[in-house]
């Protein structure tokens, strides 16, 4: 058998030392996030989500990276029932969902995985009010919905996204703090990126695992104001108090925080009920304008905590897409120019 020569046997010494020296990351230490703001924008469907694997999604990408935004988010849907079944796609059905991650890859576009339960034909009036009576009925929710998150965590691994999301919104199921302990582990184990959990702005200080989580995900649909037609300089004092407690929870927790989805419709009731689907009445446009320039004034050094959001909603041009039928459409034209101006780029 051949002699070790010297020079080797040392090198080999000196790269186990700084080996030793390098820091390791621990399977349960916090993943930091990308580096600067994610300036982001959630890209939805009016189905159930093969938009995301046509070409018109590419086109929305090239139009939104023109734009400014460095991040996409997609929702990919499973249905649940009354007796907490969740039916969903498996994996070799999800070709749709790899083309959009490569889609956003090629164009150097970072993407959050964001998995949404839909809810509709149920009792149910939204996916916070989900709730089951009997003991089968949760064991059977939770355990199919860790299988579903499990895999779509293995996907998006697999195609290269950026970050990924495990639940969304589900304020009367967060406090099973050993379930959702488990489906993040989960979700970790097969996804080496940042993962969260998506909050609702009311709920967010009730989570009892943002430990488990890389960074705090909130639903950011905060009152504003409750006067009709608030100025800008309104809407800054509003949105500078909100910081400074968010921050400080922020701090509390040790993790960063995104706002994981912001919107505003076209309404009057945009600053004080931002969640609501009605659109119109007096000022609605300029009422909404004011509100979306608030919120992307919040990136900079004056709120660190806050590494990034993204918007509610824009679609791709699809040949079947009716405009004005959708809600918090982003695509509009005053909306675009918000972003361009604020993003510093141009088509």
């Amino acid at each position: 058998m051949p002699s070790v020569p010297p020079w080797l046997t040392k090198f080999g010494a000196v790269l186990l030392a700084l080996l030793a020296l390098t820091p390791t990351l621990r399977a349960d230490e916090p993943r930091p996030l990308p580096a600067g703001f994610l300036r982001g924008m959630t890209v939805s469907c009016q189905t159930w989500g093969w938009e995301w694997g046509t070409p018109e999604f590419g086109a929305a990408l090239d139009r939104l990276k023109a734009l400014g935004v460095t991040h996409v988010a997609i929702h990919p849907y499973a249905q649940v029932s009354e007796e907490g079944g969740v039916r969903f796609r498996p994996a070799s059905e999800q070709s749709h969902l790899v083309r959009a991650m490569a889609m956003a890859r090629e164009r150097g576009l970072g993407l959050l995985m964001i998995p949404h339960l839909g809810y509709w034909g149920t009792k149910f009036k939204w996916r916070g009010a989900i709730w089951f009576e009997r003991n089968e009925e949760w064991d059977r929710f939770f355990d199919q919905y860790e299988e579903w998150i499990t895999g779509l965590a293995k996907l998006a691994q697999e195609g290269g996204a950026t970050l990924f999301c495990v639940g969304h919104e589900y304020d009367q199921m967060a406090h099973f703090e050993a379930r959702w302990r488990r489906i993040i582990a989960a979700a970790r184990r097969e996804f080496a990126g940042p993962v969260t959990y998506h909050a609702n702005w009311t709920e967010y200080w009730k989570i009892p695992f943002w430990d488990a989580c890389d960074f705090i995900g909130i639903g950011a649909y905060f009152i504003l104001a409750e006067t009709p037609d608030p100025t800008a300089a309104e809407l800054t004092a509003a949105w500078g108090r909100l910081m400074r407690g968010l921050g400080d929870y922020a701090r509390s927790k040790g993790r960063p925080l995104v706002f994981t989805e912001i919107g505003y419709n076209e309404s009057a009731l945009a600053a004080s009920k931002p969640w609501e689907y009605a659109s119109g009445g007096e000022n609605a446009a300029a009422i909404r304008a004011r509100c979306v320039e608030a919120a992307l004034a919040l990136e900079g050094a004056r709120f660190p905590e806050l590494r990034g959001m993204f918007w509610w909603k824009w679609f791709p041009d699809m040949p079947r897409d009716r405009p004005g039928r959708e809600t918090f459409d982003m695509r509009d034209p005053a909306m675009v120019e918000i972003i361009r101006s604020r993003w510093g780029k141009v088509d």
